[in-house]
């Protein structure tokens, strides 16, 4: 294959070396002032949390609207 080989090979490099590079994730939604507040309430809150300061949430009760509907008779 010589050359071909190794040309049909570089693509297939190329690809991995980009999948696995470290990036910097960027949130858009906000500048990095705001980020950073909001990184300060989000941390104060799980340590309230966590230390037993604040209640943890309850979990939503209500069942999924996409769930299929419970079937009377189950051995249908």
């Amino acid at each position: 294959m010589g050359w071909a080989g190794f040309l049909a090979v570089i693509p297939w490099i190329n690809a991995f070396i980009w999948t696995f590079k470290p990036i910097d994730v960027v949130d858009i939604r906000r500048f990095p002032d705001e980020e950073a507040e909001a990184f300060k309430r989000d941390i104060a809150h799980l340590k309230k949390v966590a230390y037993g300061k604040v209640d943890a949430p309850e979990p939503d009760e209500t069942p999924p609207t996409d769930a299929p509907a419970p079937r009377d008779n189950p051995e249908i």
